[in-house]
């Protein structure tokens, strides 16, 4: 999926200051943490594993995204926004947008109101863990941890009550996890079983060779949420 984000043709200047002042990644300062492409032509070049295609575009095909018209989807560290902005023009109903750092959301909410999108989308800065605990977004259709439980929780040790907790929240939950990884040393193996522990069903839909040590997975979790 390489579907440019559609923007009106007068957009670039205001593209051009967003992308001035957009938060860099730490890895690889040059870029932003998530690749952007926009109908007019402009880039804001991402993180990529490969050296040909943004991460943030390589992971698209793995998220349902022509299943959520109608939906409400949970992004929990949405960082950039990229994959809440694609959930809003793929027409999920309500996306919530959860990140811990202001700037990101700052340029994630800025950017939503060029695509259009602000009304379907809900911008939340709050820490992860608490705000899923206390059950604050409520029930959802899909929830989506992308790259983001390594930092909440190293090597997946106490995140069971978490995970749970978001079982609770959402019938569908795809998680992207490092694997041999200095956050996360553990095998594919392990990772599922400490997946299943909270969801009946865990399947590994995609794996790729990361821009850091290790590589990345992404498995499609489903279990049996209360409504």
């Amino acid at each position: 999926m390489r579907e440019p984000f559609a923007v009106p043709p007068s957009a670039g200047p205001a593209l051009d200051r967003l992308y001035r002042a957009a938060p860099r990644g730490d890895r690889q300062p040059a870029c932003l943490y998530q690749g952007f492409r926009f109908s007019t032509g402009a880039e804001f070049p991402g993180y990529s594993s490969d050296g040909r295609e943004y991460d943030s575009y390589r992971k698209l095909p793995f998220l349902g995204l022509d299943s959520l018209p109608g939906k409400r989807v949970l992004d929990l560290g949405a960082n950039l926004g990229f994959f809440s902005l694609q959930a809003a023009v793929h027409g999920a109903a309500e996306v919530i947008s959860v990140e811990q750092q202001a700037a990101p959301l700052r340029f994630a909410r800025a950017l939503s109101d060029l695509l259009g999108v602000t009304a379907r989308l809900r911008f939340v800065h709050a820490d992860l863990v608490p705000f899923v605990m206390a059950g604050t977004p409520g029930p959802v259709d899909v929830a989506w941890l992308l790259s983001v439980v390594h930092q909440l929780y190293p090597h997946l040790r106490g995140a069971e009550p978490f995970l749970a907790r978001l079982a609770s929240l959402s019938p569908q939950v795809v998680i992207e996890i490092p694997v041999a990884h200095p956050h996360m040393a553990l095998g594919l193996r392990p990772i599922r079983q400490r997946l299943r522990a909270v969801f009946p069903v865990v399947r590994l839909r995609y794996g790729y060779k990361a821009y850091s040590p290790g590589y990345r997975a992404i498995f499609a979790c489903a279990a049996a949420a209360p409504r």
